[in-house]
C-alpha cells in the first residue's frame, strides 16, 4: 500500500452518503429561503442573487 496507515479509508458508501446529506441540506435550505424571501432567488449566470434594488 503507498498510503501511509494513519490516514482512515472512508468506504465508498459512507462517502456517497455524506455527500447526499449534504445536497439534501443545501437544497431544503434553498427551499426554505426562497419560500420566505422570493426576491432572493438567483438568475441563470448569477453567482449571486439579485434583489429588486441591485443597480448590476
Amino acid at each position: 500500500m503507498d498510503i501511509d496507515q494513519s490516514v482512515p479509508e472512508i468506504p465508498t458508501p459512507v462517502s456517497l452518503g455524506v455527500i447526499l446529506v449534504v445536497l439534501v441540506i443545501v437544497t431544503v435550505a434553498s427551499l426554505i429561503k426562497t419560500k420566505h424571501d422570493p426576491s432572493a432567488k438567483a438568475h441563470a449566470g448569477s453567482l449571486r442573487a439579485h434583489h429588486p434594488t441591485d443597480q448590476s
